[in-house]
Formats: structure tokens, C-alpha cells, sequence
């Protein structure tokens, strides 16, 4: 697809790095669950040098994003960590929909992929700026 091809020429989020490396030295663990196929997802940690922040990368197994919620069942079970401990970092009503289906703590970045409005309509926290992410996960 135009996305795939293109995806390697796109910017991180602003402040997308600092939230990142700020969360890898305060010693929590970091990991990625995306609807992306899985090999996209890892060559594009890659790319951006951010391969060493996540102790797992997962993605989907193909590029129409079936199953995200058995991948995403897959992931949480393999960190092997309590579900109070983890904060997915989401852009997406679907991501929503994944953190409450399996009793996990969501926020909502509203700069991603869906709008800010189209988000509003759900109960959970959001933000447009993701530094705010580490005031969550310490506070």
C-alpha cells in the first residue's frame, strides 16, 4: 500500500522521543502493540533508533490488521506483568476498546490517527502532548 511505502519518510510525533527516552530512564518498561505488520513495525523502530527502549515489539500478521485483539491478548500475556502496572498509549477507539476488553489502563493521544472530536465521545484520559505520558505513569 501508499502507507507502506511512504511510512519510512514520516516524523515522529512531536516529543515522541524525549516521552520515550524519559520513560526508559525512569526504568519502566516500554513495548509496542500496533495493527502494523509486525515486520513493517520493527523496521521502523529501527529506522527511528529506538530498537533498545521496548522490551517487545508486536504487530499484526498481515497488512489488514485481523486479529489485533489476539495479538494484543498475545502481547500483555508475554510482558507477564500485572494489568495495573500497564498504560496503553493509544490513538484510536480500537485501542480503547482493546485496554478495557482486557482490564488495562488507556490514554489517548488526540494528535494520532483519529481527531481529537472523534475521541471526545470516550471516557477515558487523553492528551495532545506526549510528555504528558510520564506525569501519568509516575504520578
Amino acid at each position: 500500500s501508499q502507507y507502506r511505502e511512504l511510512s519510512h519518510k514520516c516524523n515522529l510525533q512531536p516529543f515522541a522521543r524525549i516521552t520515550i527516552n524519559r520513560i526508559f530512564n525512569l526504568e519502566i518498561n516500554q513495548s509496542v502493540l500496533s495493527a502494523s505488520k509486525t515486520e513493517d513495525l520493527v523496521n521502523s523502530i529501527s529506522n527511528y533508533g529506538l530498537s533498545k527502549y521496548f522490551v517487545s515489539v508486536d504487530g499484526v500478521s498481515n497488512i489488514y490488521a485481523c486479529g489485533k485483539f489476539d495479538v494484543a491478548d498475545y502481547h500483555f500475556r508475554k510482558l507477564n506483568r500485572n494489568k495495573k502496572e500497564i498504560l496503553i498509549v493509544g490513538d484510536t477507539h480500537h485501542d480503547h476498546e482493546i485496554a478495557k476488553k482486557l482490564g488495562i489502563g488507556c490514554m489517548l493521544y488526540s494528535k494520532g490517527h483519529c481527531s481529537c472530536s472523534s475521541l471526545n465521545a470516550l471516557n477515558v484520559k487523553k492528551t495532545n502532548d506526549l510528555r504528558t505520558v510520564v506525569d501519568r505513569l509516575i504520578s
